[in-house]
Order: C-alpha cells, then sequence, then structure tokens
C-alpha cells in the first residue's frame, strides 16, 4: 500500500486538519460481517459520519441486504454474540398453517419473535399476544396498557391486504408504537380505541398467544436502489484502496466514480448482475461459505469490479462495479 503520509480523503481529497482521522474505514460495512480495515488517514471521519453513514444503514436495513441479514447476521456494529444479532424491522407475520391469524413481529437469525400487541377483532373484543421469553402474561399486559395510557399519537402504520377486514393491532417495540390493519385508519378512531383499551373498556382474552415456529413474514422495503449502489461502488473502490493503496486511488482518473459515491447523481458506474452470468472464475476460487467477494479485474479499457454478497446464496445480490472508463496504466 501506498504511505499517505499526509492523510488525504480518498474521497473528500481533503487532508488534516479540515477533515480527521480518529478511526479507520472498513473495506466491507461492520454492518454485514466485515472485519479488514483501510488504514487511519485514509477515509476521513467527515465522510464517513457525515455523508455516508446513513446511506449505509438503509443498505443493510432497507435493501435486499436486509433479508439474508436477518437469518445469517452479523449484528450490531459487526457483532457475532446473539443477543445483538441483526432483526427485521417490525412487520405482519401470518401462521403458515392459518393465514387468519395475524400478529406483529421481527425475524432475527432466521427465528420469528413476537412483539407485545394487542390483537382487535371488533365488538371491544381483545386477544393479548407476547413472546413468552419476555416474561409472565399478566404482567406484560399490565405494563403494555400503563404504556398504551402514555400513548402520544405517534406510531409506524402496517398496511396489509391480507389482514382480516375489521381487525386491527397496536403493538409496542423498543419504545415504538405499531399500527396495522387491512386499510388505513381514521386518527380519531386510534385515539378513541386506545382510550378504551387503556381504561379497561376491551374484554381482553386472558389466554396468551405464543411464537410459531413456522410464519409467513410479510416484509415491506422502502428500497432506494441508488443507495445501494453506491455502497457497492465504495465498497470496490475501498478494495482498489486496500491493494494499490491510497495515493493511487486519489489520482484524477478515478474522480468521476469519487463524486459519484460522494454526491450521488446519475448512475454511470454499477448494475446487478445476474448470478448465473457471473464469470466462472468466481465459483473456481475457494471461499468460506456465505461469505462476502470482491474482485477488480481489467476489461479493455474499463477497470471493473465484481461485488457479492453472502455467497451468492440470495438472488440479486451481486453488482458489477466500473471503477474507471479509460485506459490507465
Amino acid at each position: 500500500m501506498g504511505d499517505n503520509i499526509m492523510g488525504t480523503c480518498i474521497y473528500l481529497k481533503k487532508s488534516e486538519p479540515e477533515v480527521s482521522f480518529k478511526s479507520a474505514d472498513h473495506i466491507i460495512p461492520a454492518g454485514i460481517g466485515g472485519i479488514r480495515k483501510l488504514d487511519y488517514g485514509v477515509v476521513s471521519d467527515q465522510f464517513n459520519t457525515e455523508i455516508f453513514s446513513s446511506l449505509e444503514l438503509h443498505f443493510m436495513r432497507n435493501s435486499f441486504i436486509s433479508l439474508p441479514r436477518q437469518f445469517q447476521g452479523p449484528g450490531k456494529r459487526g457483532s457475532l454474540s446473539p443477543c445483538k444479532a441483526s432483526k427485521s424491522n417490525v412487520h405482519v407475520m401470518f401462521k403458515s398453517d392459518d393465514k387468519s391469524e395475524a400478529n406483529l413481529g421481527y425475524i432475527k437469525l432466521g427465528k420469528p419473535y413476537l412483539i407485545p400487541q394487542l390483537i382487535l377483532k371488533g365488538d371491544k373484543q381483545g386477544q393479548f399476544a407476547f413472546d413468552i421469553n419476555d416474561g409472565e402474561y399478566q404482567k406484560q399486559l399490565k405494563r403494555f396498557i400503563d404504556k398504551l395510557k402514555d400513548f402520544d399519537g405517534q406510531y409506524t402504520p402496517i398496511m396489509d391486504k391480507d389482514l382480516p377486514i375489521g381487525q386491527v393491532i397496536i403493538g409496542i417495540y423498543d419504545n415504538k408504537w405499531f399500527i396495522a390493519a387491512r386499510e388505513s385508519i381514521n386518527e380519531s378512531k386510534i385515539r378513541e380505541v386506545i382510550f378504551q383499551i387503556s381504561s379497561w373498556g376491551f374484554q381482553i382474552n386472558a389466554t396468551p398467544i405464543c411464537a410459531s415456529s413456522q410464519v409467513i413474514s410479510r416484509q415491506s422495503l422502502g428500497f432506494d436502489i441508488n443507495c445501494f449502489y453506491r455502497v457497492c461502488a465504495k465498497i470496490a473502490f475501498n478494495f482498489l484502496a486496500y491493494c494499490k493503496g491510497p495515493d493511487y486511488v486519489l489520482k484524477e482518473i478515478f474522480d468521476p466514480i469519487r463524486s459519484w459515491i460522494v454526491r450521488g447523481g446519475e448512475n454511470n458506474f454499477v448494475n446487478l448482475v445476474d448470478i448465473s452470468r457471473m464469470p466462472p472464475f468466481m465459483n473456481q476460487i475457494p471461499f468460506p461459505e456465505d461469505s462476502h467477494k470482491v474482485f477488480i479485474t481489467r476489461s479493455s479499457s474499463r477497470l471493473i469490479s465484481l461485488v457479492s454478497f453472502y455467497g451468492n446464496h440470495f438472488a440479486a445480490q451481486s453488482a458489477y462495479v466500473i471503477i474507471f472508463l479509460r485506459g490507465m496504466k
């Protein structure tokens, strides 16, 4: 690697004291298992925290990478501890053998978990559902009702056309409220129902529902494909800097892709690749199962990178990155 003695950010092309270098950047984001880092003084804190951290968070939580991440991990900051394992967003789950029974929950390491919730089916009848590992039923129900009394009107709506007509599910997780229904609910109706529940105006079934081991998970992703593309390009560019040194990637010829990674705009650099059309050499090199892969090669006058995630076991998760468009020695 080049020494990059002055500590120049390979993305912002700025040096100290204009930018700082208190941390070293992972070549592949730690949140999907990246371990190896670039040296200190290569990627600035300003680029990582002020510009790119929100994009990487969206990439991990809302792109199709979030689906295998729920099964394979890792968790927060790349932790392999089960208690810190990655989780899906809260969403509607149906029992695999009974679509009439729906709950709110999330997926962690491939296993479904219920959040504390009240399933309202009309006529002031309710069914309290929770995960049995979270504690005794009556205590959970009382805690749920007490928190409901402080409901401030802020919640995440979840619409699912397969929910039974008239059914409403009100759940809480991580101090955030979620309300699921077949279609949007009038705001005043929500407040009226919550007031009735919190004042014990509903008859609540005393038989708890516990999580099924097999569910149909109905997740929706607010997916920004350009965000996914830019993160793939950053992974490829970081790997190039790791292989050839930061001084190499600071050359002017890389300014177009550098600017696009930083600022976005028209994408002339990244496309998804069908796994079946990946070059044969990618499958001829032995890699650990479910590993991420980054290759860089030259094709005619182009320097290109192939980036794939989770061992190609999940469809449409390989990207073709054109790092620059003109010939270069």
